[in-house]
C-alpha cells in the first residue's frame, strides 16, 4: 500500500510533536520510517507546507519513505490532489489527511482515507505492539548506513567527535 501524508496535518494530531517546534518535520519523518519499515509493503510519500525552494528533499527521504515540501505560493493540500488526480490505481493507495477538500478528492478516485487522528492511533497501536515484538525480529530491524548517520549529524549540526 502507498500512503500520500498531509504532513503539517498529521504533525498537528501528533500528541508528542508540536507545529511550532523547528523540527516537527523531522521527528515525523523518523517516526514514519521506523513504522514503514515495521510493513513490508508500506511506502509513503509525505508532503509538507512552506519548502525553500520545494520539492523531494533527498536529505529526509529514504527508501520507503519519500518528503516533499510544497514551493512557494503552492500549498500541500493542492499538491495532494494533484497527486490523487493523476494516481493510476487509487485502489493501492491511502490518504492520509483531516482536511475535507483532500478527502473528498480522494473518495472521488476511491481511494482510501485515514483521518489524520485515526492513523495516530494506529501508530501509536502499532508501537506499542511493535516494542513487544522488536526483539523477536530484530534480523527485520533496519540500521542505519553511514551515509544516514552522516545526514544526520549534519542535520542537527553535531561532531561526531564531541
Amino acid at each position: 500500500m502507498e500512503y500520500l501524508i498531509d504532513g503539517h496535518n498529521l504533525v498537528g494530531k501528533m500528541p508528542d510533536i508540536n507545529l511550532n517546534d523547528p523540527g516537527d518535520e523531522v521527528e515525523l519523518v523518523l517516526r514514519l520510517r521506523s513504522w514503514s519499515a515495521r510493513g513490508r509493503k508500506r511506502k509513503v510519500t509525505v508532503i509538507f507546507d512552506r519548502g525553500l525552494p520545494g520539492g523531494e528533499d533527498k536529505g529526509l527521504s529514504s527508501g520507503m519513505v519519500k518528503v516533499i515540501f510544497a514551493p512557494v505560493g503552492r500549498s500541500a493540500d493542492s499538491l495532494l490532489i494533484n497527486r490523487i488526480q493523476k494516481v493510476k490505481n487509487p485502489a493501492e493507495y491511502a490518504l492520509v489527511s483531516s482536511d475535507l477538500r483532500v478527502i473528498k478528492a480522494a473518495e472521488a478516485r476511491r481511494m482510501q482515507v485515514w483521518r489524520s487522528e485515526d492513523f495516530v492511533a494506529r501508530l501509536e497501536q502499532e508501537g506499542e505492539q511493535g516494542a513487544k515484538t522488536r526483539t523477536a525480529d530484530m534480523a527485520d530491524d533496519p540500521q542505519m548506513s553511514a551515509g544516514e548517520v552522516d545526514m544526520w549529524m549534519e542535520i542537527f549540526d553535531s561532531d561526531p567527535e564531541e
